[in-house]
């Protein structure tokens, strides 16, 4: 498949998660399926076998202005996971590198401006019985700085779960909980690693009104924001109301 706009990598990447949620990293490894150029992108699925699958996927920025320096050479990010499943089974292991130009945001993983990075990342998930899914990701990223040689190594990590039919049959309730990506070691002049550790909490239920009519509200907590012990506990909820013509 081929976008001319707004790709992101787990538009080509399967990215394992509840099947509800609420927050940005609930929905997928910020390291692999989140990436730094999310506008034009193309990428394929080679099957294998009924169980076995591999994905390949590219993106870059402002692909379509003639000129801007992005693509192979440019900001592009560049990745591929290998899916295998066996019954209720699943799990997935996935590759991606990146390169940003001068500017480029790499806030979830670094912070760093012109940067390259490899993340590494596993995820995977079983049903127990016909309603109830579990599962997780963990994922990791080396992060160069190419002016200075600075890098970085970051690391997250997250547990979900899910149950259909909660209370009410098309009614579904989600849980994710983990460690936001965190600074394990860095290299650069003054940079320190995070001396705490973050951790999210993401409760979400969907309810189905009616077959066109679902309200979704969700609740979230983040203990130790920026991983530090002094800040206070951060609390949030949302709710989405879904309409289906």
């Amino acid at each position: 498949s081929v976008w001319a706009l707004g790709a992101g990598m787990d538009d080509f990447l399967d990215a394992d998660k509840a099947k509800v949620q609420t927050t940005r990293f609930a929905k997928r490894n910020p390291f692999t399926h989140r990436t730094n150029s999310e506008n034009q992108g193309a990428g394929a699925t080679v099957k294998f076998s009924k169980n076995v699958n591999l994905q390949v996927g590219y993106t870059t920025d402002d692909g379509n202005v003639a000129g801007a320096g992005n693509g192979i050479g440019g900001s592009y990010d560049i990745g591929t996971q290998l899916n295998l499943k066996a019954g209720g089974f699943k799990i997935g292991a996935t590759y991606v590198h990146s390169e940003g130009s001068d500017g480029t945001d790499f806030s979830h993983k670094t912070g760093s401006g012109k940067a390259s990075s490899d993340s590494f990342g596993i995820q995977a998930s079983t049903k127990l019985g016909k309603k109830t899914k579990v599962g997780g990701w963990y994922g990791l990223t080396n992060v160069d700085e190419d002016v200075t040689g600075n890098d970085a190594t970051l690391q997250n990590w997250a547990v979900f779960a899910s149950i259909k039919d909660f209370a009410k049959k098309g009614n579904v309730l989600g849980m994710t909980f983990g460690m936001p990506p965190k600074v394990t070691s860095a290299s650069a002049n003054g940079a320190i690693e995070d001396a705490d550790t973050s951790y999210l909490l993401d409760v979400t239920y969907r309810h189905k009104v009616t077959d066109r009519l679902s309200i979704q509200p969700g609740v979230f907590a983040v203990f130790n924001p920026e991983h530090n012990s002094d800040n206070d506990t951060i609390f949030g909820a949302v709710v989405n109301t879904t309409f289906k013509f």
